[in-house]
């Protein structure tokens, strides 16, 4: 406990399992990130599968958020079932391709969404009765020149969507430039993530540098709909009914994780399975809203505190 009022992460592994079951059971709402505490690409982390199932069958409700547009929410919860997840209730997954859709839909949204992302959008929107263009492969086929003059801008588009779009190119960023240069036009990202951590040696942009692209040729910000935002806060509060003091956000990155949790006064976890270059807890800010409550090496640690 000292630890903790001293702005120190309680390290749970020095813990006994009974002291770790305490804190467990003071929790009735886990929410808790996918990549990178359930799995890392398409394979379980050792014991996460065992950690979700024991969660679930103590009564605990766990929410699946995560910050990628590139699956819809369906696709997400077959993903998990792929790899021996038990199915997991629609309602209780959140990805930020549903909540494009869901923050377009609660605005009554009745034009047309032009979308640099990918096709899990495209389904959440179409989901959403959400008319939509841009996704897939639209490379320049022409010099810029000619492809300014050929270039008709689609008068019913009122809205534009950033998400990851592995095609992504400058014929997409003059497209979606032109039509925010329009001040009514809403524009919305995922989330600000600048790179995926799927590979030890290479760097891979995330949806954040796409976004910085667009951001600075049109000088607006984008509404941010994922983690930690406040459009996922208030989804949280409207569709869950969290208590927020019995609430735990188990993720892998401070920056997103841990600072939702602070944002929605939530205890949070941070696990070591996934995001290293976001794990040097002894340079956080003491009190800061990067700092968690407690920390483990993976989600699978917890079985043996969870009967």
């Amino acid at each position: 406990m000292m630890n903790k009022l001293l702005g120190r992460p309680q390290d749970l592994t020095k813990m006994s399992p009974d002291d770790v079951k305490l804190i467990i059971n003071k929790f009735d709402t886990i929410i808790t990130d996918c990549d990178g505490v359930l799995w890392i690409e398409n394979k379980p982390i050792t014991g996460s599968i065992e950690a979700y199932e024991r969660l679930v069958s103590i009564g605990k409700k766990v929410i699946l958020i995560s910050n990628t547009s590139i699956l819809s929410r369906k696709e997400l919860r077959k993903k998990a079932s792929d790899m021996g997840f038990p199915e997991v209730p629609l309602d209780n997954i959140i990805t930020t391709s549903y909540l494009v859709a869901d923050y377009l839909h609660l605005k009554n949204f009745s034009k047309k969404a032009y979308v640099i992302g990918s096709q899990g959008i495209a389904d959440e929107m179409a989901a959403k009765g959400i008319r939509h263009a841009g996704v897939g492969p639209d490379a320049l086929q022409f010099n810029l020149v000619q492809a300014i003059e050929r270039f008709a801008p689609d008068a019913q588009v009122g809205a534009v969507v950033v998400g990851f779009d592995e095609h992504f190119c400058y014929n997409k960023l003059l497209k979606a430039a032109s039509y925010l240069s329009e001040p009514s036009c809403l524009f919305l990202g995922t989330n600000k993530e600048e790179r995926f951590k799927i590979h030890a040696s290479l760097v891979i942009p995330g949806t954040g540098s796409i976004l910085a692209a667009l951001e600075s040729t049109v000088q607006r910000q984008a509404t941010i709909v994922g983690k930690p935002y406040p459009f996922l806060r208030e989804a949280l509060k409207s569709k869950h009914r969290i208590v927020p003091e019995r609430t735990l956000v188990i993720g892998d990155r401070t920056n997103t994780d841990v600072k939702l949790s602070k944002e929605c006064k939530f205890e949070s976890l941070l696990v070591k399975s996934g995001a290293p270059n976001y794990l040097s807890l002894n340079q956080q800010p003491e009190n800061g809203d990067h700092v968690p409550d407690f920390h483990i090496d993976k989600l699978g640690d917890l079985v043996d505190c969870l009967d």
